[in-house]
């Protein structure tokens, strides 16, 4: 009996000082895997949102595409094609089937919903203005005539470029915003050419870039930490 207790007396166990520092090598590893995790869960979040934005961007620009294409083709009733001619505004009217149905659509940029975010809405006929994509900073509508030469007259508009700026729902705080986004009416300069940063409404064609930081320098600074993406597409009209 005294040798069975002598065995267990003689039995030591962990120190305070070496679970102290199994405890700190255990918090330094759980943490890095923390902040690996959040890291990657940001990452994901972000590039969900970029892929939700460019996925919104393109089936609009499909929609308004394959319509405006469209603006003057009458071969039915001989009647329709372009009525306005705005650099956010389009209306025309078009046979849609095989019968000489017309109808008359409009695209433009407009808050749908008042929470101070632009977004892109189709008009048809007389009935309610429809929501197509929301978040839009900046949309373009830039009219060429049969020479590409640029024109707002309806009757010689023969080819359109739409220009979209849309941005992500949320913002990105480890995401900083430097760029510069160049409408079709403003293509980018070849370096060391520097464009006049002046607009981002887009409500004229003045060969100035869209500037998401009016009045500051080269669009660098505030951020709003916001990521987005331009798309612009050439449609020629269909005679």
């Amino acid at each position: 009996m005294n040798r069975v207790a002598e065995r267990y007396l003689n039995q030591t166990g962990f120190t305070l000082v070496e679970i102290m520092i199994t405890v700190a090598i255990a918090s330094l590893v759980m943490g890095g895997v923390y902040t690996s995790f959040i890291s990657q869960q940001n990452t994901y979040v972000a590039q969900d949102q970029v892929v939700e934005t460019q996925q919104s961007v393109r089936a609009v620009m499909n929609l308004m595409s394959r319509e405006i294409r469209m603006a003057n083709y009458a071969p039915m009733n001989g009647g329709g094609g372009i009525s306005t001619a705005l650099p956010t505004q389009l209306i025309f009217t078009a046979e849609v089937d095989n019968v000489g149905t017309q109808q008359t659509i409009q695209y433009s940029l407009y808050d749908a919903y008042a929470d101070g975010d632009n977004d892109i809405g189709r008009t048809v006929g007389a009935a309610a203005v429809v929501p197509l994509a929301e978040n839009i900073d900046a949309l373009e509508f830039f009219y060429l005539d049969e020479d590409n030469n640029p024109t707002t007259t309806a009757s010689e508009i023969k080819t359109i470029q739409i220009s979209i700026l849309a941005r992500a729902s949320r913002p990105d705080q480890n995401f900083y915003n430097t760029f510069e986004y160049f409408p079709a009416s403003c293509p980018q300069p070849a370096p060391p050419a520097a464009a006049n940063y002046t607009k981002v409404d887009g409500t004229g064609i003045d060969g100035t870039a869209w500037d998401l930081n009016p009045g500051t320098a080269n669009n660098i600074a505030p951020n709003d930490n916001f990521r987005r993406r331009l798309l612009v597409t050439t449609v020629t009209l269909r005679n």
